[in-house]
């Protein structure tokens, strides 16, 4: 493992989406900023290789299929104006 640093990345306010981070980067909170979702993870800086996470995010009340629930982890929940956006991680 090299060096560690966190980074930021903007996530939309959609049912899913692909994020793609340096392997083995450790998702630490999501949050709003500046009127965006954002997700923070700690990344190694030294790496060149890639993963793709799959982000799935939910407003307060939309409908997770029972399916899908075994396989999403949670990861935050995020304040942007007057919504509430609940994000997870697909694993696989």
């Amino acid at each position: 493992m090299g060096t560690r640093a966190v980074y930021k990345y903007r996530l939309d306010t959609t049912d899913r989406q692909q994020v793609t981070m340096p392997v083995g980067s450790v998702v630490l909170c999501v949050h709003e900023q500046s009127r965006w979702l954002a997700l923070w993870a700690e990344v190694d800086i030294d790496t060149d290789l890639k993963e793709i996470k799959t982000i799935v995010v939910k407003g307060t009340g939309h409908p997770i299929p029972e399916e899908q629930m075994p396989l999403l982890r949670y990861l935050g929940t995020g304040f942007v104006d007057s919504f509430v956006w609940h994000v997870y991680e697909e694993e696989e």
